[in-house]
């Protein structure tokens, strides 16, 4: 599928709007660039990364006296060292469904590039009325066809993240992204590619509907070839804060250390977990339904000094933090 119609309907997140597509018949050259404000502001790291099986464009915003209203993209091929067909496009700065800034960069992208063909680009930025301020550092690329999909095996949803597993392949490594439905990641939830065949998603900001998508990557020299991703939804409900029982005291009777505690709330709560402590070490008494709220401990060690605390624990099995800590002072019998 087109990336243009797979993009459709989708914004990138703090990064991407949608993006620049060029326009030009194959074998015409471009409208002729107008002369060049002098001074020029100069722009010399355009650079591109083969992102999702297109080349993704960018370079840092110049600034000056004068506003940078839009650009002008070049685009040359070159097909064995000769000079092919030449297109150029003037994009609005300020067009979000073109082109968009992330830390004073801007970025935008190139497909339907055709392997075995050299593209290089140059970008002109132009303020009011089309007069163009500068021009960029030239971009070559030689396009060589992006790895295929990834084989994705499961994806596992837990309270505390998601783990998404694939079949990983000699000589390839991978990167994860993950965004909402409707929008689109450009950078990957991985902070290196990977070389392995999983990742654990434990950072999930919010209960959502997320997309996740597993993309193969290649290794060529110093650059890195990412292929396309299929996306794969996901809803995550992260884990809820359990509540604290509160008000724990305990007291030495002749049935044994008698303990009353109160839960102020009892949303998500199965029941509790009754502690002993002991040593620096904690001793699990007895699991309780959360309609109780006393125990007594009749087996308690002959010691000077005994301390009691209580969790509260979810359906699942996963426990609140420690309640407040209960001192009975048992003395010498």
């Amino acid at each position: 599928m087109r990336w243009s119609l797979r993009l459709r309907g989708k914004s990138f997140i703090c990064l991407l709007s949608v993006i620049l597509l060029f326009s030009g018949s194959c074998g015409k050259k471009g409208a002729p660039l107008p002369k060049i404000f002098s001074p020029s502001y100069v722009i010399s790291d355009l650079t591109g990364e083969v992102k999702d099986g297109v080349l993704f464009l960018s370079f840092s915003l110049p600034k000056g006296e004068r506003k940078v209203e839009g650009f002008r993209v070049k685009r040359v091929e070159k097909r064995q060292g000769e000079k092919g067909s030449e297109t150029t496009r003037y994009v609005r700065i300020d067009s979000p469904y073109e082109v968009t800034l992330h830390k004073d960069r801007v970025f935008f992208f190139d497909e339907d590039l055709k392997p075995g063909i050299t593209y290089v680009y140059e970008v002109f930025p132009s303020s009011t009325g089309g007069i163009l301020l500068g021009s960029s550092n030239p971009f070559s690329i030689n396009w060589k066809e992006p790895p295929g999909y990834v084989k994705v095996l499961g994806i596992e949803v837990e309270e505390s993240g998601v783990t998404i597993t694939w079949e990983k392949e000699e000589g390839y490594f991978y990167n994860v992204y993950r965004y909402k439905k409707g929008s689109y990641a450009l950078f990957p939830i991985n902070e290196k590619v990977l070389d392995i065949s999983f990742y654990r998603d434990t950072a999930l900001p919010e209960e959502a509907l997320y997309i996740y998508e597993g993309r193969k990557v290649k290794k060529e020299g110093e650059r890195l070839i990412e292929g396309e991703g299929r996306p794969i939804e996901v809803a995550f409900f992260p884990k809820k804060v359990l509540p604290v029982p509160c008000n724990v005291r305990a007291e030495k009777t002749e049935e044994g250390i008698h303990l009353s505690w109160e839960l102020k709330s009892l949303e998500d709560v199965k029941g509790v977990r009754v502690y002993r402590h002991l040593n620096g070490k904690r001793e699990l008494l007895k699991e309780l339904p959360f309609e109780e709220n006393t125990f007594v401990d009749h087996s308690y060690p002959k010691t000077k000094i005994l301390l009691y605390s209580v969790r509260s624990v979810s359906y699942t099995g996963r426990e609140s933090e420690d309640s407040n800590f209960a001192v009975v002072h048992i003395g010498e019998d």
